[in-house]
Formats: C-alpha cells, sequence, structure tokens
C-alpha cells in the first residue's frame, strides 16, 4: 500500500490515533508488553491484527462473542474450527466450567502459538487444543502467511506453510455446539464432518454469498449442505457489507448500503422433525431458542410438542411467564 492510501485507510478508522500506535506496537513486538483486558479474561497483544483490533476496541468482537454467553451452560461440550487466538475459546470455557469441555483447532501455526499462549494465561483446564486443518483426508496442506491473520486461508501452490490435515469425523469427540469460521474452507469440513454434524444442535458458521477465497463455496452451497443434514437456518448473528469502490459513506470503508459480504449464521436443528429428536436434545433446543434468540413463539410451539410427547403440561406454566414477564404482547 503506498503512502496515500495508508493515510487514507488510518482516517477511515473510528480511532485513528490508537490505530497508528497499534500498528507500530505490532511491528516493533513491542505489544508483547501489553496485556488486552476483556470482561472476565485476559488476552496477550500479540503481533497480530485480530489482537490490534481489541486493544483499539475491547469490545470489537463481543457481538459475535456473546451468543456463548446467552446458550452455553455447565457441562456443556463445545468445537471451536478456526480457533485463531482464542477469544469464543475462552469465553465458552468460562461458560461450561470443569464440567464442560472445549475442542478448539487452530491450523496456522504461528497464530497456534499465540493461541496456546492465551489459554495458558488465563490457566484454562476444561480446553483441549489441536494444531491441523479440517479437510477431506488425512494428508498435509500449504497455508499463506500474511501479516493480517485474519486473511490467511489454504493455497494450492507449495511455497506457504505446511500444515496437517485430518477429517472431522476421525476425531473422538462429542459436541453440542459447532462454530466455524476458516477463511473459505467451510463446505469442505462439512462435507467431511457430517457424522459429527448430525449430532450437533447449533452451529455458528461465518460464509459469504460471494466467494471471498480461492475455491470458497458461497452462503447458498453451504445452507444446502445443513439443511441436508437436518438444520434450518435461524437467524444471523451478525452481518457485513461494503460498499463498492471507489464509493465510501462518511469515510467509512466498513459501512455498507445493500450489497452482503459476509454472513455469521445460526443454524438450528430442524424443529419440523421433532418426532425423529431425542427428548434430552429437545429440551436444549427449547433452552436455547428461550434464552439465546428470545424466539418465544417457537419456544410455544416446541412445548406443545414436548407435551404431546412427555404426556406433561409445561405450555401452561410457560404461557404464564411469558405472559407475566410480558415478553409477547399478546397470546
Amino acid at each position: 500500500m503506498n503512502i496515500r492510501g495508508y493515510v487514507k485507510t488510518v482516517f477511515e478508522q473510528e480511532k485513528p490515533l490508537k490505530f497508528v500506535v497499534s500498528r507500530i506496537l505490532i511491528r516493533s513486538k513491542l505489544c508483547k508488553l501489553f496485556i488486552i483486558k476483556q470482561k472476565n479474561y485476559n488476552l496477550r497483544f500479540d503481533p497480530v491484527s485480530s489482537s490490534g483490533a481489541l486493544w483499539i476496541n475491547p469490545n470489537y468482537y463481543r457481538p459475535a462473542n456473546v451468543f456463548f454467553s446467552d446458550y452455553l451452560k455447565k457441562g456443556d461440550k463445545v468445537i471451536d474450527i478456526g480457533a485463531n487466538i482464542g477469544t469464543v475459546t475462552i469465553e465458552a470455557s468460562k461458560k461450561i466450567g470443569d464440567s464442560g469441555k472445549v475442542y478448539s483447532i487452530e491450523p496456522h501455526p504461528q497464530i497456534y502459538k499465540y493461541f496456546i499462549g492465551n489459554i495458558r494465561l488465563n490457566r484454562l483446564k476444561n480446553v483441549k487444543t489441536f494444531n491441523f486443518a479440517l479437510g477431506n483426508k488425512d494428508g498435509t496442506i500449504f497455508f499463506s502467511n500474511k501479516h493480517s491473520d485474519d486473511q490467511n486461508s489454504i493455497i494450492t501452490n507449495k511455497n506457504g506453510i505446511k500444515v496437517k490435515l485430518k477429517k472431522l469425523d476421525d476425531l473422538d469427540i462429542k459436541i453440542d455446539f459447532l462454530k466455524i469460521d476458516t477463511q473459505g474452507y467451510e463446505s469442505e469440513i462439512i462435507k467431511y464432518g457430517n457424522h459429527k454434524i448430525k449430532n450437533s444442535l447449533v452451529i455458528q458458521i461465518e460464509t459469504s454469498p460471494i466467494p471471498l477465497y480461492k475455491n470458497e463455496k458461497p452462503f447458498s452451497y453451504v445452507a444446502q449442505q445443513l439443511e441436508g443434514l437436518g438444520f434450518v437456518l435461524h437467524m444471523f448473528n451478525k452481518i457485513n457489507s461494503r460498499t463498492f469502490k471507489p464509493m465510501t459513506i462518511e469515510n467509512d470503508i466498513y459501512t455498507g448500503l445493500h450489497h452482503l459480504l459476509q454472513l455469521d449464521c445460526v443454524f438450528i436443528k430442524n424443529f419440523g422433525e421433532i418426532e425423529k429428536m431425542n427428548i434430552e436434545k429437545l429440551k436444549k433446543l427449547i433452552l436455547i431458542l428461550f434464552y439465546s434468540f428470545k424466539s418465544y413463539d417457537l419456544v410455544d410451539f416446541l412445548i406443545c410438542k414436548l407435551d404431546k410427547l412427555t404426556n406433561k403440561n409445561f405450555i401452561s406454566d410457560y404461557r404464564k411467564l411469558v405472559t407475566t414477564q410480558k415478553m409477547f404482547k399478546k397470546y
């Protein structure tokens, strides 16, 4: 990037001065002298863009991670594919406690070292980490090694970093919740991990309506894969859009008009096939929809189904709760 382009980028930031300082700290490696304080844990300021973003704004990843604060509970099992420096893993670890387990996979060797550093800093005992990529076979692949860690992805030539490759279905783990953020490799993970994915209740996945990486499948393809495994799209946790160059809105490159760039999607088990669902899993799905998404109408529908399957009458107490607390205006 030339000087003119860099200056333009700086002034497009919400906090231009802090942005410049963060880049100086990262380039000089002086960032390692700092600790980034989060709500209930700490992170090292490692020389990568995700650490820099959090140093500038500690709540940078909060909208995407807040899902865990609502949904996860003691004893849950979570798999975090594409753990990066560990923000999602640490949030999950704190929430599920010693009786739960987080299985975290970060393929990039250097980012993995930073990730491990954050796990040790927070003294987490319920996290099992893996340094390999997930794909269609046991073997090796090559990753790019860009300075911006969130832009690293699988490449076809052998000039990148060599990384081990495994299939999700071959891992000896059981999961309730699956988070996938792998810069364009999501469809391969789903394709060769469908047995594990079928047993999950909730999948949070980052994808895009248009391919942003080489060989990436678009949102429509990924959604069709998950629908084939018995899931339905429930909500968009986060939507990112961009304007097409050279237009910007109020000098903000991250503000778009209408065209969608990235989607943070939440898929849940298909509630139209209740009869096939385990009673305990149905109860857990009801809790997720109630506490995480405030989907009170769908919860009502599912509790009625649960009552039929168990010969109980939970629905009376539920409707009384909802109307008393004024969660829903009218029944």
